[in-house]
């Protein structure tokens, strides 16, 4: 366990070293006389101007990204760096909105939405959408928070639109919120949509 801590923290340090370093040769002074190319896995950017800057550094041979983190803006759903990585991780500006166009553009093996404050994803009418469409869902979507009222208010409108199809969920091997409501929406014959909350396996150890 210790030697995992360790890793944790040298992963961390070694992250931001390398963020630091990024910052300080993308600087005006040193843009124009750096010829570089780096080897990435995973990519950081705080907005879709630092994409543009970073991008004549990235090795061709690094995309597709493992992950990508990044604030959301409408720009950032039209990103081939992001629409291409396999993990998407947003973060979400205070009142902000994500809307079912934005949402159709998100085909990244997984999206984690990071909650700051009050914001809106427009989950529900998106399942709504592939029920009429028949389209197959392939992104594994997670909303990351720990404000219990959040959770509950989603639940509560999962149960008065889709509360014919709350279950058990029986055959998913995850540790479920005590309590908490769980869904199997069908798309078609063959595909449904579920849905749950689960608890961080990192608390409590």
């Amino acid at each position: 366990m210790k030697k995992q801590l360790e890793a944790v923290v040298l992963l961390k340090a070694v992250a931001l070293f390398f963020e630091q370093f990024l910052r300080y040769i993308l600087l005006p002074q040193h843009v124009l006389h750096i010829d570089l190319k780096l080897r990435l896995t995973f990519l950081r950017a705080l907005s879709y101007e630092d994409f543009e800057t970073v991008l004549p550094f990235i090795d061709p041979r690094s995309f597709p990204l493992k992950t990508v983190a990044t604030f959301s803006d409408p720009s950032t759903f039209d990103s081939q760096i992001v629409k291409s990585a396999e993990t998407l991780n947003l973060i979400l500006f205070t009142d902000q909105i994500v809307t079912v166009e934005d949402l159709k553009k998100l085909n990244n093996e997984k999206v984690i939405f990071e909650r700051i404050r009050y914001f809106r994803i427009d989950i529900i009418p998106f399942i709504q959408y592939h029920i009429e469409t028949k389209k197959v869902v392939e992104t594994t979507f997670i909303i990351s928070t720990d404000t219990k009222t959040f959770i509950d208010m989603m639940l509560r409108e999962f149960e008065q639109t889709f509360g014919e199809f709350q279950c058990d969920l029986d055959d998913v091997n995850e540790r479920f919120l005590p309590g908490s409501s769980k869904f199997s929406i069908p798309i078609n014959n063959e595909s449904r949509i579920q849905v749950y909350v689960i608890e961080d396996p990192e608390e409590g150890d």
